[in-house]
């Protein structure tokens, strides 16, 4: 009666349906799972947030994995000199860099501060207009990618 469904095309055919109903499967638990590692980084940088903010007296004293995305306070002249840039990072699909600069606040080590994104030809030379003096910096703190 079913003889049809011995043929090989027959076979070939529910073989790859049953192959791409398991990819399926799998590829929607794994973005379960990544949805759940956002949540869980969201809710950690919401909770840490909310913590008071600290001031660069107490950068030797960090963390950096329990103390990362908490704000910080920074006063000091900026190290102009000392640009660095951060190649071969995107936004919003387009090629570029980050522009980083260190901030010295004077009693403790100097802090690398992410000025920005930059695109790609801007990042050969990028130029960075900043003041002399004293400045105060509000950001958050990352740890190191390396």
């Amino acid at each position: 009666m079913y003889a049809f469904a011995r043929r090989p095309r027959w076979i070939a055919g529910h073989l790859l349906a049953t192959t791409l109903l398991v990819v399926f499967v799998l590829a929607g638990l794994w973005q379960l799972d990544r949805h759940g590692q956002r949540s869980s980084l969201n809710e950690t940088v919401a909770m840490r947030s909310e913590l008071p903010t600290l001031l660069a007296a107490a950068l030797g004293d960090l963390d950096p994995v329990a103390d990362e995305f908490r704000l910080i306070d920074v006063r000091g002249r900026w190290l102009l000199d000392e640009q660095v840039v951060i190649r071969n990072r995107s936004h919003n699909g387009v090629g570029g860099c980050h522009l980083a600069l260190p901030l010295d606040p004077g009693s403790a080590p100097a802090v690398l501060v992410v000025l920005g994104w930059l695109p790609g030809p801007r990042c050969l030379t990028p130029e960075v207009q900043l003041e002399d003096g004293p400045v105060t910096v509000l950001g958050r703190l990352r740890a190191t990618e390396t």
